[in-house]
């Protein structure tokens, strides 16, 4: 953000995008002049800019497919970086959330979640058992925003078609359950380009079935093994259906 990493992201009216004069106004990156046709790619929601949150339909409207994005920084336990109402700023995005899976499920429409930082424990301080989301945000008295969260993720399953973050810079798939602890949905970890934390570079594809309400079918990890003494080429050998012995057109969810 403006402010540097895990802070708010507008700040006194200025945010990533205030160097860039002539299109900091026109993010998100689905833009256009006039009002697009529903088949063509177009914003859903844009009136959580403030912090960060956005809503589009990057097939058209028409094909009841919406991509979800959250600022899941504002959640982070590094409020020492974060100069805005956290408190404020994440009941108001789950609120928006709330609203967004509310709206696709009166529209017969499929979303996929799409964040930075994931819920659940950091893998770096497991032994101290801390979350990624700070558990000092409450949505309400009795409820974290990481419950409040999974609460939505839970009733509105049959919507979400998954759930893509990052942050770990590793290939991982977490999997989200229910205050019952039944399986709801599933969150795939999107691995760094950047080797910052001594991970491989690299990227993912992922494949979907229009066919099926959009359900994510496979993913095939392009990864560039360190080799400081020669050329590295990227590799494609892993994927979701061969490591774990897929069937032929089946979800990702069903296993």
């Amino acid at each position: 953000s403006w402010g540097g990493d895990y802070d708010a992201f507008n700040i006194q009216g200025k945010t990533p995008f205030s160097n860039d004069p002539a299109g900091q106004y026109q993010w998100p990156m689905i833009t256009g002049a006039v009002q697009p046709a529903d088949s063509e790619p177009s914003i859903a929601d844009s009136s959580q800019l403030r912090l960060g949150c956005y809503a589009a339909y990057p097939l058209g409207k028409k094909n009841n497919l919406k991509i979800i994005v959250l600022n899941s920084v504002i959640f982070v336990n590094k409020k020492i970086y974060y100069t805005g109402n956290a408190d404020a700023d994440a009941r108001s995005e789950i609120n928006w959330l709330k609203d967004q899976l509310h709206k696709s499920d009166s529209l017969n429409e499929f979303a996929l979640i799409v964040m930075h930082v994931p819920p659940g424990k950091d893998p770096y301080v497991t032994s101290q058992g801390k979350d990624f989301w700070d558990a000092a945000l409450h949505y309400d008295h009795s409820t974290t925003i990481q419950d409040a969260f999974l609460d939505l993720v839970a009733t509105y399953q049959n919507r979400i078609i998954g759930i893509l973050g990052s942050h770990t810079h590793m290939d991982g798939i977490k999997i989200l359950k229910d205050p019952c602890n039944n399986f709801s949905s599933f969150l795939t970890c999107i691995p760094a380009i950047t080797p910052d934390h001594s991970n491989n570079p690299a990227m993912k594809i992922i494949t979907y079935d229009p066919s099926q309400n959009f359900a994510l079918m496979n993913f095939v990890t392009y990864y560039n093994s360190f080799n400081e003494n020669g050329q590295t080429n990227w590799n494609s050998s892993y994927n979701f259906d061969s490591t774990f012995n897929c069937l032929p057109v089946t979800p990702i969810r069903t296993y």
